[in-house]
């Protein structure tokens, strides 16, 4: 997970929806590259804070994996 931005209050001083901040982003755990991501809060200037608990998850796609999400 990827916290708030900074400033945090100020919006004007960081333009655009500042990608990836407030936002949960996968990697692949062989590489490190990225995978994919979900902002669930664009450009916050509320300082809202993520609720959701990462837990360890394995996947069966391909090969039993264990990661943390």
């Amino acid at each position: 997970m990827v916290g708030n931005p900074s400033p945090d209050l100020d919006g004007a001083l960081r333009p655009g929806d500042n990608l990836y901040t407030d936002s949960l982003v996968s990697v692949d755990l062989d590489t490190g590259k990225y995978v994919c991501h979900f902002q669930y809060i664009a450009h916050d200037v509320w300082d809202l804070d993520a609720v959701s608990r990462r837990f360890w998850s394995t996947s069966r796609t391909r090969a039993a994996r264990s990661f943390l999400a």
